[in-house]
């Protein structure tokens, strides 16, 4: 390959690590009648066509495929099996169906009616027949929902104790404690929440002021891990009136800070919204991570631009709104695109390290090697050498003696631009 060829290999690399940095959506959901969404998204007719069936000592039979799904059925009518895709499906002797997926999701439909779903980050929702629910989270705690969706306590997996909530969905004053030294402890009129998980992870909120006040309301969440990383949330309203006591408009904003082993991550937004509650403008809200390198990766979230910066290598790169690479230095080159407003590009600069540049602009380009020798084209196949034609109507020019050829059309020929393109 020829020199250069990797830092196109690392343009692609960096589109695939913004892609990685998109939210995995888990493929469960539920709608409105509580109904499992997601089955649908699993191979369709997996266990369906030719096989072959075996019988075992105890009575099971188990099916091979030939699209390579494997079914096995036991005495007490529960079955289990994968499809060529690497799904789990089971069925249990009461007629539980349950789904895991290969990014760790499950779904079951239990015969009592209720349905539950996991995602791969260890929460489990279940709706009940009469449309109560519940959510357990992978520390242990679990919020029980009403018919209507509100909040009506919340517990420990293998406790019975509970702390309820207020008609309005908040926390009455109590402690609990957990299995494994895990505890909940509300006070001060539920502004005040102090949660140890069983794996020693401690979770504080507290809620001050009010949203009319000076200093808005404020409610701080902080979360302190046993390895001693860090995570902060500071999330402050305020409410402006008129002379008559109306509503005008309020502002929220939220500061998030999650350190973790040295490196740090930053997100802070701002919101207006007008009297009836709509969102005016985003003035502010932006986020930034800062390794303990020193490198920072800083996103606008409204406008989606990205800027990556690593002050050890001088590696860098911007994104424009529309994902466009108007900024990089990679390696030995750094680029500088422009775009027009419709997406396309209206000019480009390359330079390396070694001297070499090479500028395009409405479909003309100049390439100006190390050495100073000069290559301009008009982008119809017409290219001069140091102000000589040397190339026209895509044509080379017969007689011509210089760096490309000293013989037109000679097919052994090395171009001098082959070091920085294929």
């Amino acid at each position: 390959m020829k020199r250069y060829v990797s830092f196109f290999l690392s343009l692609f690399m960096v589109t695939s690590l913004l892609v990685g940095l998109l939210p995995t959506i888990s493929i469960y959901a539920a709608d409105e009648s509580g109904t499992l969404k997601g089955f649908d998204n699993l191979p369709d007719a997996p266990f369906s066509g030719n096989y072959s069936e075996f019988e075992g000592k105890d009575g099971s039979k188990t099916r091979v495929y030939d699209n390579g799904g494997v079914m096995t059925k036991y005495k007490d009518g529960s079955t289990t099996s994968v499809d060529y895709e690497g799904n789990r499906y089971s069925t249990a002797p009461d007629g539980s169906y349950t789904v895991r997926t290969r990014d760790g999701s499950s779904a079951t439909e239990h015969a009592d009616g209720r349905k539950s779903w996991t995602t791969p980050d260890g929460m489990t929702t279940t709706v009940n027949p009469d449309g109560s629910s519940s959510e357990t989270f992978s520390n242990g705690l679990t919020k029980e929902y009403d018919t209507e969706g509100g909040l009506v306590g919340v517990g420990f997996v293998g406790s019975d104790e509970r702390i309820g909530a207020d008609e309005y969905g908040d926390y009455k004053d109590g402690r609990i404690e957990g299995p494994n030294g895990a505890s909940m402890e509300v006070s001060d009129g539920g502004n005040t929440v102090k949660i140890v998980t069983p794996d020693g992870t401690r979770y504080e909120y507290t809620s001050t002021g009010i949203a009319d006040s000076a200093d808005g309301n404020k409610e701080i969440t902080t979360i302190t891990k046993p390895d001693g990383s860090t995570a902060s949330v500071t999330e402050t309203k305020h409410v402006s009136r008129d002379e008559n006591g109306r509503t005008t408009g309020s502002t929220g904003s939220a500061v998030k800070e999650i350190n973790v082993g040295g490196n740090k991550f930053q997100s802070e937004y701002i919101t207006e919204y007008d009297p009836d509650g709509n969102p005016v403008y985003n003035p502010q809200n932006v986020t930034q991570f800062t390794g303990d390198d020193g490198s920072t990766y800083w996103t606008d979230n409204n406008s989606k631009a990205v800027e990556f910066n690593d002050p050890n290598t001088g590696e860098r790169f911007c994104l424009d709104a529309n994902g466009n690479i108007v900024d990089l230095v990679n390696g030995d080159v750094s680029v500088k695109t422009s775009y027009g407003a419709d997406g396309n590009v209206v000019s480009s600069e390359w330079t390396w390290k070694d001297g070499a540049k090479y500028t395009v602009s409405g479909g003309a380009g100049t390439f100006v090697t190390p050495d100073g020798t000069t290559y301009t084209t008009d982008g119809k196949g017409n290219v001069y050498e140091n102000g000589r034609q040397i190339k026209k109507d895509g044509e080379w020019v017969g007689g011509t003696k210089g760096s490309f050829s000293s013989d037109a059309n000679d097919s052994k020929v090395e171009n001098p631009l082959s070091d920085y393109y294929t």
